[in-house]
């Protein structure tokens, strides 16, 4: 007596299976898309986040260096004034 193996499928069962493995790799495929869309989302606002924390900490560091060249300009005004001051006297 020959035993198969194979497993044998009534066709409307067969049709329905086949239905839902095609839904099933369509939501896969749906799910695959929307985390990649997802991800891009991300990655793409990340990335612009961080360029504008970075042009910011530049603009940050300008100014101080724009307050200190400053400072020290006045500090220099101030001590030019109090060495002829001296002279004066």
């Amino acid at each position: 007596m020959f035993i198969s193996t194979k497993l044998e499928i009534p066709n409307s069962a067969g049709v329905m299976a086949e239905t839902i493995c095609k839904k099933v790799n369509l939501n896969v495929a749906e799910l695959k898309y929307y985390v990649g869309l997802f991800q891009l989302v991300i990655f793409s606002t990340l990335k612009a986040v961080a360029i504008f924390v970075f042009l910011e900490c530049i603009y940050t560091f300008y100014r101080l260096a724009e307050t200190i060249l400053a400072v020290i300009e006045i500090r220099k005004s101030y001590v030019e004034t109090k060495i002829s001051i001296e002279h004066i006297e």
